[in-house]
């Protein structure tokens, strides 16, 4: 008889080889226990079907199944569990560099009423609360504080309230003091004075995402700046504030190009709207900002400074700015967050054979049967479907999901998954 394995988990663990069966096992069809159809394995995955019998359907969504207690015992009990490992998922650090100049308290036409930093502030705390509990996240809010018009003092912290940061660190759990930190300084953001880009911008690079703590972490670096304008404040705090006497750009798109030449740290960018028309001037600054994503390596193919696809996100002409801006943070995580998960730890000498392979997800880190679900193996590594997983072909220590079921465990900030091994893989279908 087919043995077969698999178990529940966190946020990414993988599973290895042991016997698939016993001397004088037929390799053919049986019936476990609890009703489970078997049959040997397929051509397309090696492993064991599993039919729900007696059990009901199945929900199959986005690559996960349901089980029933019977079958997560089998599933966790099977006697050829070689071991389980839990597996690491590269994470991401992100650093968000967020205007809180006074026009981020305008109205726009499309804000419906709210004000543009009330929508920001929203949508910010909710992508963060959404993101993997394994992703590094600071944010410098700027300038929030008063700026003084007439400042000739070169020191940051004369036009941005630098002590106020939130250097980069992992999100960690729901309710975790990152996240806390994060929320509160979100809801507690002075929304008034000048637009100090470069100062903040500066300040972030060197004391968030190259400090020290932040440099050791592992993972692609990015940063997200949002702004609705240009800079009326000059890099060393100096200019007026006042938004009819903007200043050069140029020191801006110069940071983002050495953040990303000399660092290897990408730049996203988010223009809020006012951005295509300025409060006091009229000016168009789109272009700007659009090249500055350029500068940072985040335009898309075939985008254009002047438009009208910019390289940046521009939130000047969707329908609605909280809708737009919720799209685009989600843009903006679905690029940078890995779907690859490494093996952790493989017993010496292991061979990892997807057939021999299963993997599990707990929602939310839930250990209720209902919110547990064993993800089902992609037919091969094209993700036909886009649903599933699949052993990285040129690296068999890594378990990539197929996009479907890699946004879905996105989506959720306590994901748990597990990789057990040493049975046939188990497929479940309805």
């Amino acid at each position: 008889m087919i043995r077969y394995c698999s178990a529940i988990a966190l946020f990414a663990m993988l599973a290895y080889a042991c016997a698939s069966k016993k001397q004088g096992d037929e390799v053919g069809a049986a019936t476990g226990g609890n009703g489970f159809g078997f049959t040997g394995g397929s051509s397309g995955t090696g492993g064991a079907t599993v039919t729900a019998g007696g059990a009901g359907s199945v929900d199959i969504v986005n690559g996960l199944a349901d089980i029933n207690q019977g079958q997560l015992d089998e599933l966790t009990n099977g006697a050829c569990v070689g071991w389980s490992s839990e597996g690491e998922n590269t994470p991401a650090l992100l650093d968000f560099v967020v205007d809180t100049s006074g026009s981020m308290d305008d109205f726009a036409a499309n804000t419906n009423g709210a004000s543009k930093w009330s929508i920001t502030a929203s949508a910010l705390e909710h992508a963060i609360e959404t993101l993997p509990r394994l992703t590094d996240v600071g944010m410098l809010l700027w300038p929030n504080m008063l700026t003084d018009p007439k400042n000739t003092n070169p020191d940051v912290h004369a036009c941005v309230n630098a002590g106020a940061m939130i250097p980069i660190a992992a999100l960690g759990a729901l309710g975790s003091a990152q996240r806390t930190a994060l929320s509160s300084a979100l809801d507690s953001a002075y929304i008034a004075a000048g637009t100090p880009m470069a100062d903040a911008y500066a300040y972030a690079f060197e004391y968030g995402m190259l400090d020290p703590n932040a440099v050791n972490l592992p993972g692609a670096r990015y940063m997200v700046l949002v702004t609705d304008g240009q800079p009326t404040i000059q890099l060393g705090c100096s200019g007026t504030g006042a938004p009819d006497k903007p200043v050069d750009f140029q020191p801006v798109l110069d940071l983002i190009d050495a953040a990303w030449t000399k660092n290897g740290v990408k730049t996203f960018v988010i223009g809020s709207p006012g951005s295509e028309a300025q409060s006091s001037t009229g000016a168009d600054g789109r272009g700007l900002l659009s090249a500055a994503a350029r500068a940072g390596d985040t335009g898309p193919a075939g985008c254009s400074d002047t438009g009208p696809n910019y390289c940046h996100f521009d939130m000047s002409t969707v329908t609605d700015f909280a809708t737009g801006f919720a799209d685009a943070l989600a843009n903006i995580t679905g690029q940078v967050l890995s779907c690859d998960f490494k093996i952790k730890n493989p017993p010496s000498g292991t061979v990892i054979n997807n057939s021999k392979l299963n993997v599990v997800y707990q929602i939310n880190g839930s250990t209720a049967l209902g919110d547990i679900k064993l993800v089902l193996p992609s037919a091969d590594s094209t993700c036909p479907q886009n649903n599933g997983w699949y052993l990285d072909p040129l690296d068999p220590t890594h378990v990539i999901l197929c996009a479907n079921t890699c946004d879905m465990i996105h989506k959720d900030a306590g994901a748990v998954i597990k990789f057990t091994g040493g049975c046939d893989q188990i497929i479940i279908v309805s």
